[in-house]
């Protein structure tokens, strides 16, 4: 399985935020990669003085497939609405199922999703992890929006 090493450099870190700063790097990561739906063993951190990294093994090559079922219309809705419900779901009115709820009877979809590879989700997970990470104190940085304790380099 793949692994992957995540480093970010920037100018000296205060000594006082380097070990919170490790272990929130490790949790954001795990969190995202879960909600991501990327299957990993384990995450690792590190820091240094200019440097903070995560290390997370045995990461998967895509994301897990997910099968999800979705409720639509109810019983005797208009043939428009169970049309525009199947369309939405990426199924045919034919493959629409009729369910006993609590509510009442309404139709449902099988939706299945296809894992995307890994390589595309780091690529926007990443930057996300980076821009929303929290420092107690942090400023920005050249001319753009990112906020980080100090200049990331």
């Amino acid at each position: 399985m793949p692994e992957l090493v995540f480093e970010i450099l920037s100018e000296e870190i205060p000594s006082r935020f380097q070990q919170d700063a490790a272990r929130r790097l490790k949790q954001d990561l795990e969190r995202a990669l879960a909600e991501a739906r990327l299957p990993f063993e384990a995450v690792a951190t590190a820091v240094t003085p200019r440097r903070l990294v995560a290390f997370v093994e045995g990461l998967a090559a895509r994301q897990s497939d997910i099968a999800e079922e979705r409720r639509g219309p109810r019983e005797g809705a208009p043939a428009r609405a169970l049309e525009g419900f199947a369309r939405a779901a990426g199924v045919t009115v034919a493959d629409l199922v009729l369910k006993e709820t609590p509510k009442g009877r309404f139709y449902f979809a099988d939706v299945r999703k296809t894992g995307r590879p890994t390589i595309e989700v780091l690529a926007e997970l990443l930057p996300e992890l980076i821009r929303t990470f929290a420092w107690p104190k942090s400023m920005r940085w050249a001319s753009g929006s990112l906020r980080w304790v100090r200049p990331i380099r």
